[in-house]
């Protein structure tokens, strides 16, 4: 792949290589370097658009863009690199010929982005030229939102979170400028500002967090933050049904923030919006699974005392369906429909020499007593009377 900015480059260092031992003076020697650079960037801006344009979309558009992308970069930190020492130096003439030439090159990356902004790496560092104006021009727009996220309104957990994120980026030394970081810091304070802006914000704390999962702020403590808040709101709720209830208004909520297409803070990780829903959604899912065991174990429980649990009389079989027959005719029992009450009892009583009461031999003995069974029930309802009168 040919490099369509090669020639420039070789001017540039010829003329910086021979600074040392010219005759004439910087600007004099530089003046000429100065045209033929213009001159050759000129074309070379020409026959670069034209060749990247015919290539099509596709890998190819995108590797001869990204290629001269990143061969622009490092000539540009090399010149800014000498451009500094040369100013440490006291060689001030020198430093402004080449700030000139690296101010030229970062004019054409500038044209590569906006012209490519597809296939234009978001990933690659900035030039080294550019990171001090740009550090600059964040610190000064951080400065104007950082009241909002010093008010003592705002949920101090979320607050920190995003100023430390946006610090760290001011701070070089902690945070590598990538151009897409830029963009989205830039989008991030912008959004913030919006916020500073409505004369009467609903909640401080609530327009923050929407703010944050719009641009996909995608970090993994704010995920956390995110989560531990709707656990200690959910864990208010008393009954797991309103609990989810509660995490399904959540998910509602966050499902209807409206994202910003191509923002994000981590481009290997899921969007913020996915991963909460995600989470909501097994969150949710657990609750219902536990409900619905609950609910199985308690079947499991009445299943049991239908099939096991019997009420045991001190009678036999036939005492207890006169017993039966007395409570029906006198009132006490109000079913009228016999068969259903001896069906129903054959299954849930047992008698002190059956533990097993056949349907049939109940249903004969109820409607044939003999009249010692008649003189045992009696004896019975006594003995229950005596009680009753002691006591």
């Amino acid at each position: 792949m040919e490099y369509e900015f090669k020639n420039i480059e070789s001017l540039i260092v010829t003329a910086i290589q021979s600074s040392e031992n010219a005759k004439k003076s910087l600007p004099e020697q530089f003046a000429t370097v100065r045209k033929s650079v213009t001159y050759e960037i000129a074309v070379r801006k020409h026959t670069f658009l034209h060749q990247a344009w015919a290539l099509g979309k596709g890998f190819q558009r995108t590797n001869y863009v990204q290629y001269h992308q990143h061969c622009l970069i490092k000539f540009i930190d090399v010149l800014f690199t000498i451009s500094s020492n040369e100013a440490k130096n006291g060689k001030s003439n020198l430093a402004s010929e080449v700030f000139f030439f690296y101010n030229q090159l970062e004019d054409i990356l500038d044209l590569i982005q906006d012209e490519f902004e597809t296939e234009f790496d978001d990933g690659a560092k900035i030039p080294e030229s550019k990171k001090e104006v740009v550090l600059k021009s964040l610190e000064r727009e951080y400065s104007q939102i950082k009241s909002f996220l010093d008010d003592e309104d705002l949920d101090s957990g979320l607050a920190i979170i995003a100023k430390q994120f946006i610090q760290n980026a001011i701070d070089e030394k902690t945070c590598k400028l990538t151009y897409g970081r830029i963009n989205y810091l830039e989008n991030l304070i912008q959004e913030i500002s919006e916020i500073t802006e409505q004369k009467h914000p609903r909640d401080m704390t609530d327009e923050l967090r929407s703010c944050l999962i719009s641009i996909n702020f995608n970090k993994s403590d704010f995920f956390r933050y995110c989560t531990q808040a709707i656990q200690m709101d959910v864990s208010r709720i008393e009954f797991e049904t309103d609990q989810a209830e509660r995490l399904s208004h959540h998910l509602k909520n966050i499902n209807q923030i409206q994202s910003r297409q191509g923002l994000f803070y981590n481009h290997r990780l899921a969007s913020i919006k996915e991963q909460l829903s995600d989470w909501l959604t097994e969150e949710i899912q657990f609750i219902d699974r536990k409900c619905k065991l609950s609910t199985v174990s308690k079947d499991k429980d009445d299943d049991f005392t239908k099939r096991d649990f019997k009420l045991e009389f001190d009678m036999s079989v036939s005492q207890f369906a006169f017993f039966t027959k007395t409570l029906v005719e006198s009132g006490v029992i109000q079913n009228k429909n016999v068969s259903e009450l001896i069906r129903f009892l054959s299954k849930f009583v047992k008698t002190k020499r059956s533990g097993s009461i056949s349907h049939e031999s109940f249903r004969i003995k109820y409607y044939n007593v003999e009249e010692s069974t008649k003189d045992a029930v009696k004896n019975t309802f006594h003995t229950a009377i005596g009680y009753i009168n002691r006591n």
